[in-house]
């Protein structure tokens, strides 16, 4: 299933998903510990207009990228040379945007709408980044440098994390902690810059040629697209139950829900490897299909155990490190983790799709899933509040993973194919031993 150079690449992520795990969750109890429920609330309310936004900002051409890189390795300079040239313009104008939005979602009858506009200003400039660091991310992996990668995102995620304690030691103002997204950007462009040093071109003099690459920027546009509608599933809930209820509930949940998206990274692990190695295969059939098959396999694996051991443990432990004032992080968390599997196999469908083309289907699946998780919000965050919201995702995301995969063409045969992989997934097991 794995060559030797995939497989070191696992070991490698792995290693600094683990150790960015470890302080993150770190920074994450500290962090909403001294702020407390309604500062937190609004801290993650700002996070979360800019994690929606994030996709429009590169129009998700990362992925396009690792694909052409994989197959057109000769055109190395061009293509960092053209994803330079649309992620510029990309990511000022999402800027832009970001700041008219959050201006509009920053009114708050509280007196509180200068520090909610402020957080959401210092989260913005973290887009800003984007043109230094998606090009050589994406040249990065289509190598399959594991070790370079891991590096530059354990410099991301532990300086960012860094960040946030360094501001709770001396006691910073509010708008300073969600700086924290730049911080870590610019730390992992910057170890992708030392490492490869001045690869590919700012500027070519072929803006003609450029120009017509119409088909690479539409492959990233449907790819943003289908990311923006996941992301705005994702994030959704928090922006609505700081509206719908109050900045203390929105704390409750996004504390929850920081816990519960810390384990989404293990299928970004394994996405960032498989990634290029679907797209080799894809010309041969059986060898697609059975990568496919272990690839559901390994990511209904990783789900099921991580599901037991937070049904199991997860509420005790919650209680103990968030303390009263969180009092119902615990009760939010099992809904949270209650819905892994569901959002494992999504991302690893996403993946697949990925591998060939940008798929419309996946934005008509996240498009259907956002409607339904909107309308339950509407209905349950007033009287249940974040309990309410998590409740909503549940349904929302056992929609997007188990049904609707059914009711496409383009993805009825995944959707076999994961329920194959949910039947028996411990047989990937034997097939990592055998490569």
């Amino acid at each position: 299933m794995f060559g030797r150079k995939e497989s070191r690449a696992i070991l490698w992520l792995g290693f600094e998903k683990m150790a960015a795990l470890g302080l993150s969750f770190l920074a994450t109890i500290v962090v909403a510990r001294h702020l407390g429920p309604a500062n937190l609330g609004i801290l993650a309310s700002g996070l979360a207009i800019v994690s929606i936004l994030s996709p429009l900002a590169s129009l998700l051409i990362d992925k396009a990228l690792v694909r052409r890189f994989s197959r057109e390795p000769e055109q190395r300079d061009y293509l960092l040379f053209l994803a330079r040239h649309i992620v510029v313009r990309a990511s000022i104008l999402t800027f832009l945007v970001g700041l008219v939005l959050i201006a509009i979602l920053s009114t708050s009858s509280d007196g509180t709408s200068g520090l909610r506009f402020l957080v959401g200003l210092s989260a913005l400039l973290s887009l800003l980044i984007f043109p230094f660091l998606v090009p050589l991310r994406s040249f990065c992996e289509s190598i399959t440098n594991g070790k370079i990668l891991a590096t530059s995102n354990l410099s991301g995620s532990v300086g960012a994390s860094l960040f946030r304690l360094v501001m709770v030691a001396i006691g910073a103002p509010l708008p300073l902690f969600a700086f924290s997204g730049a911080v870590g950007a610019a730390l992992s462009a910057g170890v992708l810059r030392a490492h490869f040093g001045r690869i590919g071109k700012w500027f070519l003099p072929d803006f003609k040629a450029a120009r017509r690459e119409k088909t690479f920027l539409a492959e990233g546009s449907i790819l943003a697209f289908a990311a923006l509608t996941n992301l705005i599933h994702r994030n959704v809930d928090i922006i609505m139950v700081e509206r719908l209820a109050n900045s203390t509930e929105a704390g409750n949940y996004a504390a929850s829900a920081r816990l519960a998206e810390i384990t989404y990274l293990i299928p970004v692990i394994l996405a960032t490897v498989y990634l290029p190695l679907l797209s080799r295969s894809r010309d041969n059939a059986s060898s697609f299909h059975n990568s496919t098959l272990n690839f559901f396999r390994l990511n209904t694996l990783f789900a099921l155990v991580i599901t037991m051991a937070g049904l199991l443990c997860g509420k005790p432990i919650i209680d103990l490190l968030y303390g009263s004032q969180f009092s119902m992080v615990g009760t939010i968390f099992l809904i949270h983790i209650a819905s892994i599997w569901f959002i494992f196999i999504d991302h690893a469908k996403g993946t697949v799709l990925t591998s060939n083309r940008g798929n419309p289907v996946v934005i008509w699946c996240n498009a259907i899933a956002i409607t339904v998780n909107v309308g339950l919000n509407f209905l349950l965050i007033p009287k249940y509040g974040g309990i309410g919201a998590a409740s909503a995702t549940f349904v929302s995301y056992s929609l997007i993973g188990a049904i609707l995969p059914f009711l496409f063409a383009e993805t009825r045969k995944l959707a076999r194919m994961q329920i194959r992989a949910l039947i028996s997934p411990i047989q990937v097991l034997g097939q990592l031993r055998s490569s």
